[in-house]
């Protein structure tokens, strides 16, 4: 599984890096496609309003979410979840927190992505990771 690459374009990269301003963690859902052993990120989503943020924690909220979704689902081309970016305004790893919140995402029959994606974005760049068989490992962004 870990031979996944996840592809973004710049406009992706410029939409998730402008909201990752300030000293306070945030972050959203990855809409996207899997075409081969590609994850194709087309989105990276604001986080929702009910969202919380600090300067070490983020937990992503749930308002509007499921139609969210819903609209990407039922586009042309069809679009769905593929995973999470994550700000942290410190040039740190995937938090504890961060690593069991993508095994719950990933756990979520809704959420329909057992090897979900984290676009970890920090002052020093943006890492890609997916969840591998409970472990978060970097990946090829």
């Amino acid at each position: 599984m870990t031979a996944l690459r996840v592809c973004t374009n710049d406009d992706v990269r410029a939409a998730l890096l402008a909201r990752c301003v300030g000293g306070m963690e945030t972050g959203g859902i990855l809409i996207g496609r899997y075409i081969g052993a590609e994850a194709i990120v087309i989105d990276a989503c604001p986080p929702p309003p009910d969202s919380t943020c600090g300067p070490a924690e983020f937990f992503r909220g749930t308002s509007g979410v499921a139609d969210l979704l819903l609209r990407h689902w039922n586009a042309d081309p069809r679009t769905y979840y593929i995973g999470e970016w994550h700000y942290h305004p410190l040039p740190v790893g995937p938090s504890a927190e961060d690593i069991e919140q993508m095994r719950t995402f990933a756990a979520d029959p809704s959420s329909h992505c057992a090897n979900p994606i984290m676009l970890l974005a920090r002052p020093d760049g943006i890492f890609a990771f997916v969840l591998d068989d409970g472990e978060l490992v970097e990946v090829s962004p």
